[in-house]
Order: structure tokens, then sequence, then C-alpha cells
């Protein structure tokens, strides 16, 4: 059995979707309340596979507006 520092985790976990802001995900939109163009979704924090704290998953109440425009999501990802 592994032990985990739950405080640490949730810590971790907090910083990551503190994180997530318009800023961040906005691409090329200029205000919240006017998206006219793609907004770029993470699916993972950081820059590795192997030691991101997250996996984000992205929903919508209308399922036709998100798309995965590269099938490998993990693509230019390290996997060390």
């Amino acid at each position: 059995m592994v032990g985990w520092d739950a405080p640490h985790l949730n810590k971790k976990v907090k910083a990551i979707s503190d994180g997530i802001t318009f800023d961040t995900i906005k691409g090329s939109n200029t205000a919240e309340n006017n998206i006219v163009s793609d907004l770029t979704l993470p699916q993972i924090d950081g820059t590795s596979v192997s030691t991101a704290w997250s996996n984000t998953k992205w929903e919508s109440s209308n399922p036709d507006v998100l798309s995965v425009q590269d099938a490998n999501q993990y693509a230019g990802l390290k996997h060390s």
C-alpha cells in the first residue's frame, strides 16, 4: 500500500485548478463573454505525462463545441 499525503495532494490539485483562468485558455479571444475562436483547454498539468498531478476532463452542455484537434492527446509532451 502506498501512503498518500492528502493535504499535499489537495494543495497541488487546488493550485493547478486555480491556475486555469481565462487568460491561460483564451487563445486569441479577448473577452470571456464573447468567445469567437477556439479556447486552449489543457488536458494535463505540466509538460510531462509521467509527472502530471492531474488529468482534466472538459464537458459542455453543447458537446458539439468540444473537439480534440490532435488524436494524440499528449503530443509534444515528455514521457519520462
